[in-house]
């Protein structure tokens, strides 16, 4: 399933390709309200290689990786 992440999270470009999902401001409830409607009208097909995308950038985010993420903040 695509991913609605918040604009105020740090790491969503990290989870978000633009081809996985979207980036809403949790402060405008009406963008949130036009992606939900946008994804109740996405076929399933769509829906699903959104899913198989997120599921692929998940796979890259492993322990090695956050700890050279913190080490560099």
């Amino acid at each position: 399933y695509p991913l609605l992440i918040s604009r105020h999270v740090g790491a969503a470009s990290m989870f978000l390709t633009g081809e996985n999902g979207f980036i809403f401001d949790p402060e405008n409830k009406e963008e949130l309200i036009r992606y939900f409607d946008a994804i109740s009208k996405m076929p399933d097909e769509e829906l699903y290689l959104m899913g198989q995308e997120s599921n692929r950038l998940s796979q890259q985010i492993t322990p090695e990786r956050w700890a050279l993420v913190l080490l560099n903040v």
